[in-house]
C-alpha cells in the first residue's frame, strides 16, 4: 500500500492558530489521487476525509501520516476522539482520560489503534452524534 498523507490547508499560520482555515486534504504517494474537503468546518472536513479513508479500507491510524500542521491544530480549540470497533463490530468513539497521569502508557491502545477525529473542545460526542453533526443524518 502507498503512503497516505493527511494535511490541513490554511492561508496563514500565526501564534499556533489558523487565521484562515481552508480545508483538509489527503493524498496517496507523491500527491497522486489528491482529495480535498472544504466546508470551512474543520470537524466536518476531517470527518469527511477520514470517512473517505475508511471507505478506501483504512481503519487504523498506523496506516496514515499526518503533516505537522495537523498536529498543530490539535489545540485547546479542538478535542480528539479515536474511532474503534467494539466487540459487536459497532463503531465507537473513545477518548483519552488525561486525569490519568500515566495515560500515555495505560491508554496507548486508544490513540495508537484508533482513527483520530476532531471534535469541538469540551464536547465528547458519541459516534452517532458526530455522524449526525457532520452529515445531517444517522449512520447506516
Amino acid at each position: 500500500m502507498s503512503l497516505i498523507t493527511v494535511r490541513i490547508i490554511y492561508d496563514k499560520w500565526d501564534d499556533d492558530s489558523a487565521k484562515s482555515y481552508r480545508g483538509v486534504e489527503y493524498f496517496v504517494g507523491r500527491r497522486k489521487n489528491s482529495h480535498i474537503f472544504f466546508t470551512g468546518d474543520l470537524v466536518r472536513d476531517w470527518y469527511d476525509c477520514m470517512d473517505a479513508l475508511r471507505d478506501a479500507g483504512i481503519h487504523r491510524k498506523k496506516e496514515v501520516v499526518y503533516s505537522t500542521p495537523c498536529r498543530q491544530f490539535m489545540s485547546p480549540k479542538y478535542g480528539i476522539a479515536y474511532l474503534h470497533r467494539d466487540a459487536n463490530e459497532k463503531y465507537v468513539l473513545l477518548y483519552i482520560d488525561k486525569t490519568d497521569s500515566a495515560w500515555f502508557i495505560t491508554q496507548s491502545r486508544i490513540y495508537q489503534d484508533g482513527l483520530e477525529f476532531f471534535v469541538k473542545a469540551g464536547e465528547r460526542p458519541t459516534w452517532e452524534e458526530l455522524v449526525k453533526y457532520c452529515t445531517g443524518s444517522k449512520p447506516a
